[in-house]
């Protein structure tokens, strides 16, 4: 399915479950909810990291190392990406050491000015990085992208 089928079938979940809230029942709230998580969904799919997720797909299954805001993360260790998912503005990424552990999240919110290249992806800026839960510090005087992907053979 594509992404703007996926899209559009969220949209379509969310009107159902608008009028599901129309009708005067005990469910009524029920139908609200609905409404809301399939139009956050949706605004995943139609976002700029729904696209961005849409074009790193290629990644997954692949080695990667990752450097957030020019610094490489855990000393240029290797990770393996597991998926690549876009919730609303955020772009989920979630790796798991080369080495085994077990699988941690990266998130990127609302990252812009993505650059593919031959070698490596970069996100050139983002609201905030965060690596297992913890917010990554921005590095003073660098003008480093948000975040690197560096596939490795």
């Amino acid at each position: 399915m594509t992404p703007r089928t996926r899209g559009a079938v969220f949209i379509a979940l969310a009107v159902a479950g608008l009028a599901f809230a129309t009708v005067d029942t005990p469910l009524h709230p029920a139908g609200l909810a609905i409404a809301a998580l399939f139009f956050f969904l949706a605004t995943g799919v139609f976002s700029r990291a729904g696209g961005l997720a849409h074009s790193l797909q290629p990644l997954v299954r692949i080695s990667v190392r990752v450097e957030i805001r020019g610094l490489p993360l855990e000393g240029g260790a290797i990770f393996e990406v597991e998926s690549i998912k876009a919730v609303g503005a955020g772009l989920l990424i979630h790796l798991r050491a080369a080495s085994g552990g077990s699988r941690r999240l990266l998130k990127i919110a609302q990252p812009r000015s993505p650059r593919p290249e031959q070698s490596r992806f970069e996100i050139g800026s983002a609201a905030y990085v965060s690596w297992a839960g913890a917010r990554q510090p921005l590095v003073a005087g660098t003008k480093a992208p948000a975040v690197v992907l560096i596939p490795v053979s």
